[in-house]
């Protein structure tokens, strides 16, 4: 028997998987009943927690030094300057992680943030581990509705 989504983010909650209880969470909280929804969110919350409270990379030690971004973070030229500041200081944006989520089954041969900005809302596709474009969107519709970039709107 498959083991449900709730299961799957319960036990990476326990076994500090806070990355992956956070996207099972939050992809529960947008096909959950009704009656369940703060169960989850509470769950959801409480993961947020403890990955504020971890080292800047999870993994890293205290007293470490943050690695730099990959240098494949690059700005797309039709990115004004500014909102590509603000990309790169929060640390959302994961090009590694993008391509290998997306390369291969979006054919992204380019610049993965041009592609993540460009097509990354109509597919659905997350910058990182660390946001959730379709849940921010159904979180805020008003967002969703003005039609400016979730991610640019959050990193704002």
């Amino acid at each position: 028997m498959e083991e449900s989504l709730l299961a799957r983010g319960n036990k990476a909650f326990r076994e500090g998987n806070y990355h992956e209880a956070l996207r099972c969470y939050e992809q529960l909280l947008l096909t959950a009943p009704a009656p369940l929804l703060p169960s989850i969110e509470f769950n959801r919350s409480l993961v947020k927690r403890r990955l504020r409270a971890l080292p800047a990379k999870q993994g890293q030690t205290e007293g470490e030094t943050e690695t730099p971004m990959p240098a494949a973070l690059e700005r797309p030229e039709d990115l004004d300057p500014y909102f590509f500041d603000l990309i790169r200081d929060s640390g959302l944006f994961d090009p590694a992680w993008y391509l290998a989520q997306y390369g291969e089954k979006y054919n992204i041969t380019g610049n993965p943030l041009a592609h993540y900005l460009a097509h990354g809302v109509a597919l659905s596709t997350n910058p990182s581990p660390g946001f959730y474009t379709a849940y921010y969107l159904k979180t805020n519709p008003d967002v969703a509705a003005s039609g400016f970039h979730p991610f640019l709107h959050y990193v704002c």
